[in-house]
């Protein structure tokens, strides 16, 4: 009832009833004698437990009973009200840990510590419940001592528990020795409810290794025991591996840790111990294998002995003094007698100790003993030093004359020694010793790198294979040679792949490119291309290859190129994969053989060098002694095969059949510009030998090149100018006074490139991707071609061999002036800057020596630096010198230093030997050599000139208009006079445009100009854009004042010359100023007998003296008079042309009396044939004198007296019957 009450009255509040025993503890019931009532109280410590709706572990209630909580099983069912909730709690993590934070927290760890072991696994299991945790409930759970921490347990078997406060957690994934005693407090975490508990509390947690970094902290401090660091120590190696997964540097932490109790129990670490399964180490260290060798409880198992390596047993630091001592003992025993077994035991234990210095990668002292052949007496051992001693690495059938040599024996290491065993202690073998190479380095100037990462930038800087052609051609004209040929050889060689210098030789020994000139090499040349970007070159104004970067374009074909020159033989091998025996130091991947000096052994490899035989006239002494230099220098460079690219790390391209022949498109393309700008290269030939053809003699011409000077009036000076401007450069920098006598030249030479198509039957569309044939069978690469869409197979409709002939002018010159200066400061001397340029104009031959300049509509224009850049220049002819490229060679440069030396070399140099070729050409027009040269055939055109080389078609305009009285500046022409600007006259466009009237004004401009007075000036066609050229150079103004003026034209040529001009050329004009300018020119066309009469003389006549054939006049005169215009309504009888001429004077309605008078006195003659006319005109004459009378003028009197005397008046016969007598 009383519930029923408080429910009714005080449904809002139950504070004043606070403190009052109102809950029964139990539900009521009729047969109790007693119950406990609680009382209400906030916070309350009650909380309900129903068990109905979840099973609660059965030491809960009484675990929380200890805590301070009130326990109700089951409520009352009088107990209804709604505020029985903030006293009675349902029971959760939560509001246990509520109901915990009622009492102060010293008497909560007090009870939590009074708790057993079992009783706080129960309540850390039922606070992991915890849905979500305040900040609250978090502090309350850090405080409870309800964790195991790691560590032994206590005595009665239990762990010991701990608060989470100011611990730590071990993963729950992580690993540690059972019962670890630990300094700091961690928490195991094996249980999900701990797991639960300690990510909710976002607890530090620590794995495996680094828990060992604090067991590692205790052993230094000597926290633990002796026995306990062995158990330790023995788990660690127990689950290395374990640990060292999950962090590998556990392997550091633990190396430096003495653990291990030697015999003199002093810890020591696992780094001072060495690795007792080495047979040869126990025979170093007999006697003392209790220090040297970690304790048997550390070796019996092999998983624990596996982690002592990890940790550093030593395997290899053996010191040097130890092997040495045996090695020395057992050098001395050999120098006693010993019998056979003891001499057994002793090469066996040198073999041994050999081996395991190999495989421990130790280094030796060259001057260490080791076991020899011993061919005279094999049972006894004999020993050598490393120096003197070689390793046979080749079949030999017979080494007993080298082995007996006096002068130079062989000695060979032991049998029984490996051979990687030999090569690892630096014993020369067999082979180097035999051909005794000195090894070759690479120079690299600038930014060091790996060699072979050097050269695959050099082969992205040299793109085009076509630069293999072009690179060789320059090293061998920079030597003076006058022939540089190639040979594409397709031989395998397979028969003779035995016994090269170098198993790794093996591999390139197929087809490959040979390249020859006839000229060998200097000393400087062999230092020259071992260097890398760092040329002596650039320090030779005569030469313009750059050796040291041109040479290594060879690597995109070959990974080991071969050169031969003079008795030397260089190979280079950056990859060292082919003649890695004969390479002491990577940093040195080259050798050079002498063959003067090395024959007899050389001749041990003779299929090595059979290849050379015959190749180029080389003809290396294999079969006897014989002194050998080779006149010339021969390049062998074998093709990348396939295995070679997947191993080269210069290049991953290879060359299979189709590839090789595609070098012959590309030697083809090149054609005549590959010695268009040569010094002494005069002749190229690309050979070809089949792969079933043994002897390279029997090669056959694929291509031929060859370069003659042909003669020339005008030609001048020798045909390279590079060797005498090098002089003038020295000069100048030793003087700094330029000589009167600068280098220059103008020559005509000509190229003829000759094609063997049945020698090779090359793809005809060169544009046509390559067809892509079988590699066994060559042939069927070009039979196969034809069924492409785009190729086409050799037939009888194509010649056997092609002709391309092309004729070329070449002016060279030097520029002593901005590009002279430019070259000799320090950057032009650092970069090899010289101040000498060319440009080729192509010519086509006529009869008897005549030449003509060959146009094109596209401008065939290249740069060239010697050689063909494939730079198009939009100009009408090829430009050549010292130009500064980007490195793919596909531009110039035009920026920073480069950039200034291009502009100032295009403007110096290129444009002086621009108008050298202008004047060369016009001596040639002027002797009868050049045919139809129109002055400007050559010029450049400026719309058309790329923007890379506008400085060059500027300056040209600039320096022609310029002029000048020297004959350099004699570039404009009129057909037969030759002058410079300054005595040139040119036509005004206004007249020039119009189809009606410009071409007849030029045609008289030409013919008449220089009868104006002025005879030394010339008039000349300027195509318009020429016009734009000197527009473009910023001369237009040069070209307004040497621009006859309309005015100037009719007012100086054409009216000066009207009378001789002819009537096609004259009328047009005539037409043109009647109709448009009449205003400007009608006082010069009033005086000048300008218009056409209509006699048959058709005389010129002033327009005043003409009579407008329509007016009232006109019929006194008739066509025969010569008074009338000629010409139709087209033209001066025109209705519009009449009236101009009216203006200007011509007769319409009147005549002057002395016309007056000569038509009167035409009456009397008229009169004798027509009688009718002659009495018209007598009537009109009469009206017009009448007129005349009427007008008061004083020669009328005079006049009349005239008129009196004239008989122009008819009369008629006296009528019959006339009364007058």
């Amino acid at each position: 009832m009383v519930w029923k009450h408080l429910y009714i009255n005080f449904a809002d509040d139950l504070s004043i009833f606070e403190d009052m025993p109102l809950i029964p503890n139990v539900p009521l019931a009729d047969n109790m004698d007693s119950l406990e009532l609680l009382r209400l109280r906030t916070p309350s410590p009650i909380i309900l437990i129903d068990e109905e709706e979840a099973p609660l572990p059965e030491s809960l209630p009484e675990i929380m009973k200890k805590l301070g909580v009130v326990v109700i099983e089951k409520l009352d069912s009088c107990l209804q009200h709604p505020l029985l909730k903030n006293y009675i709690h349902l029971l959760s993590p939560s509001t246990l840990l509520h109901v915990m934070d009622r009492y102060p927290s010293q008497r909560v760890v007090s009870q939590i510590s009074s708790l057993d072991g079992k009783h706080k696994v129960v309540l850390r299991g039922f606070l992991a419940g915890l849905s979500e945790v305040t900040e609250k409930e978090k502090y309350i759970l850090q405080e409870l001592a309800i964790f195991e921490k790691i560590g032994p347990c206590t005595e009665k078997g239990m762990p010991m528990f701990i608060p989470l406060k100011g611990a730590r957690a071990l993963h729950h994934s992580a690993k540690l020795p059972a019962d670890l005693r630990l300094s700091v407090n961690i928490i195991d975490c094996s249980d999900e409810a701990t797991i639960r508990l300690i990510k909710m509390l976002r607890v530090e947690q620590i794995k495996s290794t680094e828990c060992l970094k604090l067991i590692v902290q205790d052993l230094e401090k000597n926290f633990y025991a002796k026995d306990e660091v062995t158990k330790i120590m023995f788990w660690v190696l127990e689950h290395l591996s374990f640990l060292k997964n999950e962090n590998p540097s556990v392997i550091k932490l633990l190396s430096s840790q003495k653990f291990i109790l030697a015999s003199s129990g002093k810890p020591i670490a696992a780094t001072d111990l060495f690795d007792p399964e080495l047979e040869i180490l126990q025979n170093l260290f007999y006697m003392e294998e209790k220090t040297r060798f970690p304790p048997s409880t550390y070796t019996s198992s092999p998983d624990i002995l596996h982690s002592l390596r990890q940790l550093g047993l030593k395997l290899e630091e053996v010191l040097p003094s130890h092997v040495f001592d045996v090695v020395n003992t057992v050098k001395k025993r050999t120098e006693e007698e010993l019998p056979k077994e003891e001499s057994k035991h002793n090469l066996l234990l040198l073999i041994n100790i050999l081996r395991w210095l190999y495989n421990s990668q130790i280094s030796v002292d060259n001057n260490m003993h080791v076991p020899i052949l011993n061919y005279k007496d094999t049972s006894k051992l004999a020993m050598k030093p490393i120096h003197e001693c070689t390793y046979c690495d080749i079949k030999v059938d017979d080494l007993n004359d080298l082995l007996d040599d006096v002068s130079e024996p062989i000695i060979l290491v032991h049998d029984d020694i490996p051979m990687k065993t030999a090569e690892w202690l630096k014993v020369p073998c067999l082979s180097t010793r035999l051909i005794n190479p000195e090894n070759l380095g690479f120079e690299q100037s600038g930014q060091r790198e790996p060699l072979t990462v050097r050269i695959k930038n050099i082969l992205e800087e040299y793109p085009s294979v076509s630069d293999i052609f072009k690179e060789l051609l320059q090293n061998a004209d920079d030597a003076s040679a006058t022939e540089c040929s190639f040979l594409i050889d397709m031989r395998k060689n397979l028969e003779i792949r035995e016994n090269l210098l170098d198993p790794g030789m093996v591999i390139c020994h197929g087809p490959a490119l040979w390249s020859f000139n006839n000229s060998v090499f200097s000393d400087t040349d062999f230092l020259n291309i071992t260097r890398l970007g760092g040329s002596m070159k650039r320090c030779e104004a005569d030469k313009v290859g750059k050796f040291g970067l041109g040479f290594n374009s060879v690597y995109h074909v070959t990974d080991i190129p071969i050169i031969m020159s003079r008795e030397f033989m260089i190979m280079f091998d950056p990859n060292i994969n082919h003649i890695s025996k004969h390479i002491r130091d990577r940093s040195n991947p080259g050798i050079k053989i002498n063959w003067s000096k090395q024959q007899k052994r050389l001749r041990k490899f003779p299929n090595q060098f059979k290849p050379f035989i015959n190749v180029f006239n080389c003809q290396l002494p294999l079969s006897q002694e014989s002194p050998y230099k080779y006149n010339g220098t021969l390049f062998r460079l074998p093709f990348r095969t396939e295995q070679e690219a997947s191993m080269s790390e210069i290049s991953s391209i290879y060359y299979n059949t189709t590839d090789i022949y595609s070098l012959v498109d590309e030697f083809s393309i090149c054609g005549h510009r590959l010695i268009l700008f040569t010094q002494h290269v005069g002749s190229m030939v690309l050979k070809y030998l089949k792969y079933e053809e043994p002897n390279p003699a029997a090669s056959q011409d694929v291509i031929t090149i060859n370069k003659s000077v042909w003669s020339s009036k005008a030609a001048y000076g020798p045909l390279s100018i590079l060797k005498a401007a090098a002089k003038v450069m020295k000069k100048v920098a030793n003087t700094n006074r330029v000589p009167a006598d600068v280098p220059k030249s103008g020559c005509i030479i000509r190229i003829v490139v000759e094609e063997f198509h049945n020698v090779f039957k090359r793809i005809v569309d060169l544009q046509s991707p390559l067809f892509r044939g079988s590699d066994d069978d060559p042939s069927s690469y070009f039979e196969l071609a034809a069924k492409g869409g785009q190729t086409k197979r050799l037939t009888d409709e194509m010649p056997q061999k092609a002709v391309d002939l092309t004729n070329w002018l070449i002016c060279s010159c030097m520029d002593v002036n901005e590009a002279l200066k430019f070259s000799l400061s320090e950057s032009g001397r650092r970069l090899g800057l010289v101040p000498c340029g060319a440009v080729a104009v192509l010519l086509s031959e006529g009869e008897n020596r005549t030449w003509t300049v060959k146009t094109n509509p596209t401008p065939i224009g290249e740069v060239f630096c010697y050689l063909p850049l494939r730079i198009k220049t939009g100009l009408p002819v090829h430009i050549n010198g010292c130009f500064a490229v980007t490195s793919n060679r596909k531009e110039i440069w035009k920026t920073d230093t480069k950039g200034n030396w291009n502009s100032v070399f295009m403007r110096h140099v290129i444009v002086q030997a621009y108008l050298a070729a202008l004047s060369m050409l016009r001596n040639m027009a002027e002797s009868g050599e050049l045919l139809n040269y129109s002055y400007y055939a050559t010029w450049p055109d400026p719309g058309v000139v790329h923007d890379d080389f506008t400085l060059i078609s500027q300056g040209v305009y600039q320096e022609i208009a310029k002029g000048g009285d020297n004959d350099i500046a004699k570039v404009f022409s009129d057909g037969t006079t030759w002058v410079s600007i300054k005595h040139v006259r040119f036509l005004d466009d206004s007249l020039l445009c119009r189809p009606d009237i410009g071409p007849a004004a030029f045609k008289i401009f030409l013919k008449y100009l220089k009868k104006t007075g002025s005879q030394d000036l010339c008039a000349v066609e300027l195509p318009d854009w020429v016009k734009e050229g000197f527009d473009d150079a910023g001369c237009k103004e040069k070209l307004m004042e040497n621009t006859l003026t309309e005015k100037q034209f009719f007012s100086d040529v054409f009216f000066p010359h009207i009378q001789d001009i002819d009537k096609d050329l004259r009328d047009p004009l005539m037409h043109y100023v009647l109709n448009e300018k009449l205003e400007e020119f009608a006082a010069i066309l009033k005086v000048t007998p300008c218009i056409p009469c209509s006699n048959q003389t058709h005389q010129l006549f002033v327009p005043s003296r003409l009579i407008h054939p329509e007016g009232r006049v006109a019929k006194l005169y008739n066509s025969e008079d010569g008074r009338f215009p000629e010409g139709t309504t087209r033209d001066y009888l025109n209705p519009v042309c009449l009236v101009k001429l009216v203006q200007l004077g011509m007769v319409k309605d009147d005549l002057s009396w002395e016309d007056l008078i000569e038509r009167s006195e035409s009456v009397v003659k008229l009169n004798e044939s027509d009688h009718t006319a002659a009495c018209l005109r007598s009537s009109i004459l009469l009206s017009l004198i009448d007129e005349k009378l009427k007008i008061s003028d004083p020669k009328t009197n005079e006049l009349q007296e005239k008129l009196q005397n004239i008989c122009f008046l008819p009369f008629l016969t006296k009528p019959a019957g006339f009364s007058l007598p």
